[in-house]
């Protein structure tokens, strides 16, 4: 098949065919899937939840899967049509190449088509979380990405926790209590209202992080849900998957009830030895609370790379700077040189 204008067949040695992942096999998935170059960023999904997507490109030959490249929009209604979109900044969120197989040509490929696609949907910006050290990153920098971020990860350990220190004391006037299933279209308003475009969550997404959550906290605050928490926990490491807070309410230590609340459940009875979260590095407010309750930041951190799809459209083979990607690479630059002294 073809999709958005670009031939099945591409003038790469060897040729391989350009399509969508639902054109191949289960068996076709798992097997790229097992691929030691590999991405994988969905969170609360299975790579196989994704299969029927358009969002979802895939590069083969002779019916074999070389490699593949999930593409979506942070907020998407239906994840197998991009027409749902609505956002117009999605996540390159899982991407594979067959061991044995150049991942150059079909990168770029995969890119254009994906980027071409969701250009048709809205979307004007492509967003990847990837480490420093990836074999994807090289590939990201090629084709224009721009490390605009970085996120961070903090860790609390048991030991070091205190749950009666005075700075963490909740005002009486927030009500922390656990989220019932009729709170869920409340919570998903303060997410999206406390989140920038990238980091906002959809409805599907966030039904399926409320069926994992070890916790499930939200705060009242004159009558009104005024923020949430939500963790998960494995064994005896939990993590902090979300704390938001609405903005007309934040300033009022609602952010520090919830997260002082869910620690206790978490830290208290000793069960659990280490709490972990993520933040980006420019939200200094964010890593002032999370410091004032012990975390501390461990050597793991992820770039946030973007593409601005209109600016690479208008100069595909351009891998200079793009507009609006740019605000924190040159400090960013910065700050890991000094880090490797």
């Amino acid at each position: 098949m073809n999709i958005v204008g670009v031939p099945m067949l591409l003038d790469e040695q060897p040729a391989f065919e350009l399509g969508l992942v639902s054109d191949y096999s289960q068996v076709e998935l798992a097997n790229l899937a097992a691929s030691r170059r590999l991405l994988d960023r969905l969170d609360w999904w299975l790579v196989e939840d994704w299969a029927a997507s358009d969002a979802f490109v895939a590069a083969g030959q002779a019916g074999k899967l070389l490699g593949a490249m999930l593409a979506a929009p942070a907020l998407l209604d239906n994840i197998d049509h991009l027409a749902s979109a609505r956002s117009d900044v999605a996540w390159l969120s899982w991407c594979a190449i067959r061991d044995n197989v150049s991942a150059t040509p079909l990168i770029r490929r995969l890119v254009e088509v994906c980027s071409s696609a969701l250009q048709q949907a809205g979307v004007r910006r492509l967003m990847c979380l990837v480490q420093s050290v990836h074999w994807l990153t090289p590939h990201l920098r090629d084709l224009g990405f721009r490390r605009v971020d970085e996120v961070v990860t903090l860790v609390l350990r048991q030991t070091d926790w205190r749950a009666d220190a005075p700075a963490l004391r909740s005002p009486a006037a927030i009500y922390i209590r656990p989220a019932q299933a009729s709170d869920m279209p409340a919570v998903l308003a303060v997410d999206n209202s406390a989140f920038e475009a990238p980091w906002r969550m959809s409805m599907q997404a966030f039904v399926r992080a409320w069926r994992v959550a070890s916790v499930l906290l939200v705060a009242e605050y004159a009558g009104q849900v005024a923020g949430y928490v939500l963790a998960t926990r494995l064994g005896n490491d939990a993590h902090i998957a979300r704390l938001a807070v609405r903005p007309d309410q934040q300033g009022r230590g609602i952010g520090s009830a919830l997260l002082h609340s869910a620690l206790s459940r978490l830290l208290d009875d000793g069960a659990v030895q280490n709490v972990t979260l993520n933040t980006q590095a420019s939200n200094a407010i964010s890593l002032g609370l999370y410091r004032r309750f012990g975390f501390r930041p461990i050597r793991l951190r992820l770039r946030v790379m973007c593409l601005d799809l209109e600016g690479a459209s208008r100069a595909p083979q351009t891998v200079g700077r793009l507009a609006g990607c740019h605000r924190y690479e040159e400090r960013l630059d910065q700050e890991e040189s000094a880090r490797r002294g």
